[in-house]
């Protein structure tokens, strides 16, 4: 039975780990992005994977083991609400598969967290590359101002 909570806090993780990406993101997108207002994991992980600025090699084993997780824990548990309790409102106790022992939940989220730290890190240097690449233009301009 303990297994629900900590499933549930996990996917609660997932969940807002992706809309920071998708606000993170907000900075690079050509097309607005609004701020998510729902709780289904593949809906977000899907605005954050059409992002072209954010996934430099979506052919990644990382990457696909991210998508393949998060459509799974999504199909798992579609509004974030079948892991908060061991029993649901009509007292029918959570079937839980057998896939998702302690220890390769465990794994898995390791695994989630690794991708989304590639991700951060894509974000991190598309920031740092624009930010030098102000600062460069804002010099060629003060030296084009001196002719």
């Amino acid at each position: 039975m303990l297994n629900c909570p900590i499933l549930f806090l996990y996917r609660h993780w997932v969940e807002l780990k992706l809309k920071e990406l998708i606000l993170s993101l907000k900075v690079f997108s050509v097309v607005e992005i609004t701020r998510p207002n729902h709780h289904h994991l593949y809906d977000l992980w899907s605005i954050v994977k059409s992002n072209p600025d954010r996934l430099r090699d979506s052919s990644n084993q990382d990457f696909i083991l991210l998508d393949a997780r998060i459509k799974e824990l999504d199909g798992l548990d579609l509004d974030g609400e079948r892991f908060r309790y061991p029993v649901n409102m009509k007292s029918e106790i959570t079937e839980l598969p057998e896939s998702l022992g302690i220890k390769n939940l465990k794994e898995t989220m390791n695994k989630i967290s690794n991708a989304f730290g590639l991700i951060d890190g894509g974000i991190d240097g598309e920031m740092e590359g624009r930010a030098l690449e102000a600062e460069l233009e804002a010099e060629i301009r003060s030296y084009s101002s001196w002719e």
